[in-house]
């Protein structure tokens, strides 16, 4: 990986004073993907697959509590085009990984100081972070932003909202361990996975499950997932967690620990109203500022147009 993916797959924290990014020592960078198709070992052999408890030192059972590690408000997005553009969808599917996730980085470092300021957040409110996501059959590098407890419930929604309709992304999703306005609770079915996971091994495993993990008549039961920081968190419908926890540990078998969790979650859509921004004529501080909406059409253009410049120099020779 280049330096820049080194330096991003790490959390960086923008500073709003000063207007720059600084890196933060807490995450190192995954190592460089595994070529194997087998599922890495944990470090937790004595798991009974059938129970979803795990042996101690004496051979007996014990219930393990693991749970998911979100424990701020995280809002998770990407700076793919919006699937509605097939043209231009198509062709960001044929760049490599590691190069979209660059894209994805630079646009995203260019865009969220102004999201945030919209916002009104304080200097250090905010985390930027990359990590895995997948949906349906997909797997990807992906972004997130993790809220300090300062910010309170009508910035962390208009944050999703204006990230939302900035990306033009059909939908957003917005996480967190605690409610938040607009957010219904989850089942989460949570996995163990090495911290340095790489993206090649993470695709095997979620594909397993994808494929494996079905109900009585055949229809699957996982449809996506967000992985960051050595857990695998899968939302699923409140109350079937520990059922399909349970199909989770059989099919991965004794390499991982598995648990489940109760997660607040909500999932803005772009509708007809552009996440509901369409139309207001809310100011952001003072009213000389331009209207939020005025700001985001600005910032949408900006995000677009530096999507597409590194597209076509990619496809012109190879590099972004």
């Amino acid at each position: 990986m280049t330096k820049l993916m080194d330096d991003f797959f790490a959390s960086v924290q923008y500073n709003t004073t000063k207007g720059d990014w600084r890196k933060m020592p807490e995450t190192e960078p995954p190592e460089d993907d595994v070529e194997s198709e087998d599922i890495v070992e944990d470090e937790n052999p004595n798991h009974d697959p059938h129970t979803g408890e795990f042996a101690s030192g004496g051979g007996s059972l014990e219930r393990k509590q693991l749970k998911s590690n979100i424990t701020t408000h995280k809002v998770l997005f990407e700076v793919a085009p919006n699937p509605d553009d097939k043209e231009l969808t198509a062709r960001w599917g044929k760049i490599d990984e590691n190069t979209r996730t660059e894209i994805s980085v630079m646009v995203a470092h260019e865009i969220l100081p102004e999201v945030l300021k919209i916002a009104g957040l304080k200097d250090g409110a905010a985390n930027f972070h990359m990590q895995y996501g997948g949906f349906e059959d997909e797997s990807n590098p992906s972004l997130s932003l993790l809220l300090d407890k300062s910010v309170t419930d009508d910035q962390a929604d208009q944050i999703t909202r204006v990230l939302g309709s900035v990306l033009e992304q059909k939908s957003m999703a917005s996480v967190s361990d605690k409610p938040f306005k607009g957010s219904f609770e989850m089942g989460a079915v949570v996995v163990a996975v090495p911290k340095n996971v790489g993206y090649k091994q993470l695709k095997i495993i979620y594909n397993k499950l994808r494929t494996e993990v079905t109900d009585q008549n055949g229809k699957q039961l996982i449809n996506g997932h967000t992985t960051d920081d050595g857990r695998m968190v899968i939302l699923v419908d409140k109350g079937t967690e520990e059922s399909i926890g349970k199909q989770v540990a059989q099919c991965l078998g004794e390499q991982y620990e598995v648990g489940s969790d109760t997660l607040n979650v909500s999932w803005p859509e772009q509708g007809e109203d552009d996440y509901g921004l369409r139309g207001k004529n809310q100011t952001v501080g003072s009213s000389a500022q331009p209207s939020i909406r005025r700001e985001v059409d600005s910032l949408r253009t900006q995000a677009s147009d530096k999507r597409l410049q590194h597209i076509r120099r990619y496809e012109e020779d190879g590099t972004i």
